[in-house]
């Protein structure tokens, strides 16, 4: 098997799914692995198992892993957090549930009590609005990475996220993955249908997207990886790796000081 240039994760791991080359990463050995389902995990398609998953990252020690088994996990926003990483394994699914009135909200800027600049919390390409949160968030994070051959599903549809999606009801679309202020994250696998956005990464520092495959069906709004330097606003990257996409709308292969783009021209799947 060719192997790529040693690359940057928090684990040991190859990430050969989605590339034509495999990166095998050199990293500090595992302190824990903790199984979602030891939580209360169902992984049947029908049982919410966002808290259970939510637990096993809040209980994960610095430097372990949480283990998502094969199974369809149904979600509504999970939050990442230092020095844990979220194995997807082969089979694995996490599928984001479409609920706007219960899903949690980032509202706008705040005003600061010790009068400092507004607190930025929700925006919208660009400006401050209320956002609904994403499927998988990270605000302030440091070394933790979503890495594995499973799916982050965002079960997008025309009747749901995309019916109208220029119309902000009480909050903007929710993205599939989020970063804010994060250091040394990495995300690997295939992400797809995303309410909006499939990658936001926002004033992040070493971020690294490897391997990462964009699905969204030809008849869907544009659900483009917001790491351009616009969408990504004093982002820094050292870069990707053998990435693709199959997404509506032709990705521009791109790559900047500030960002790195994941994405050669794309094509819809069948």
């Amino acid at each position: 098997m060719e192997t790529a240039d040693v690359v940057w994760m928090p684990r040991k791991a190859v990430v050969s799914w989605a590339c034509a080359r495999a990166a095998v990463v050199e990293t500090p050995p595992e302190s824990v692995r903790l199984d979602i389902r030891d939580f209360g995990a169902a992984g049947d398609g029908r049982r919410d198992d966002t808290g259970s998953i939510q637990a096993a990252v809040a209980r994960c020690a610095e430097g372990g892993t949480v283990e998502v088994p094969a199974g369809r996990y149904r979600v509504s926003s999970l939050w990442l957090k230092d020095g844990v990483s979220l194995h997807l394994a082969q089979g694995a699914e996490l599928l984001a549930v479409y609920d706007r009135e219960g899903r949690a909200l980032l509202p706008p800027s705040q005003a600061r009590t010790d009068g400092g600049a507004p607190y930025p919390l929700g925006t919208w390409e660009g400006e401050s609005c209320a956002m609904s949160a994403a499927v998988v968030n990270a605000v302030g994070v440091r070394d933790a990475c979503v890495y594995g051959p499973g799916t982050v599903d965002g079960q997008a549809t025309a009747d749901t996220w995309w019916h109208d999606p220029k119309r902000i009801r009480a909050a903007a679309r929710p993205r599939l993955v989020f970063l804010e202020g994060c250091e040394r994250v990495a995300l690997v696998g295939t992400l797809r249908d995303s309410p909006s956005w499939n990658v936001h990464p926002v004033l992040c520092r070493d971020a690294r997207f490897l391997c990462l495959a964009l699905k969204s069906p030809a008849d869907s709004p544009p659900t483009p990886t917001g790491s351009t330097p616009r969408a990504a606003p004093a982002c820094w990257s050292r870069g990707a790796s053998s990435p693709w996409a199959t997404t509506a709308w032709p990705s521009r292969a791109a790559s900047s000081p500030w960002s790195a783009r994941c994405a050669l021209p794309a094509r819809p799947y069948a």
